[in-house]
């Protein structure tokens, strides 16, 4: 009779701990299952080309289109960007002039066209801030604003290194985008 007291505790132990593995692997199942809903890599056929193209990691594109559309292609928001990627009508036109192109500001609507056009942007500016927070902020505010930024040596540390974006609410802006880039990369790519 004492033998059958400790085989069944020991089965009781390891059907707690079983059902304990279970309902974790099923809970890790469900919010994965919802994150994913909420950071979708929709449009991935576009993103996928346009990252390899212009060297901007997918996370990062899609992090951008989160914030700027949360993935609503006819998306305008109350700065005037418009699309996918938020492209203003500035920013569009700086890009056609950069890229030698001609597409009406309508076309920063269609899916293809904000990605490729966004994705050049991020790039663009990465080339020129050379670093991603310094980018992300930068996308949040007019051309002519980042481009203040750019001519200001107070933005610079004594290497010629941008390390200060003088706009405490662009920076914040930056933060959020950050955070959904950020996301992507933990879901989907690490």
């Amino acid at each position: 009779m004492k033998l059958k007291t400790p085989i069944k505790r020991s089965l009781v132990i390891i059907t707690i701990i079983l059902l304990s593995v279970l309902i974790g692997i099923i809970y890790d199942s469900v919010w994965k299952g919802i994150d994913r809903k909420s950071y979708p890599r929709e449009y991935s056929e576009y993103v996928e080309v346009y990252s390899e193209k212009y060297g901007v990691p997918e996370y990062v594109i899609y992090g951008v289109i989160k914030y700027e559309s949360n993935f609503d292609s006819g998306c305008r928001a109350e700065d005037g960007g418009v699309g996918l990627m938020g492209l203003s009508e500035s920013e569009f036109d700086y890009l056609l002039r950069l890229d030698m192109a001609s597409l009406d500001s309508d076309s920063r609507y269609g899916p293809e066209t904000s990605i490729k056009y966004g994705s050049f942007l991020l790039a663009h500016l990465h080339a020129k801030f050379g670093s991603w927070d310094a980018v992300l902020a930068a996308k949040t505010v007019p051309v002519t604003e980042w481009e203040d930024w750019l001519r200001d040596s107070s933005c610079y540390d004594e290497d010629g290194v941008f390390v200060n974006v003088p706009d405490p609410e662009a920076m914040e802006r930056g933060e959020k985008i950050a955070e959904y880039v950020q996301k992507y990369r933990e879901m989907y790519y690490d």
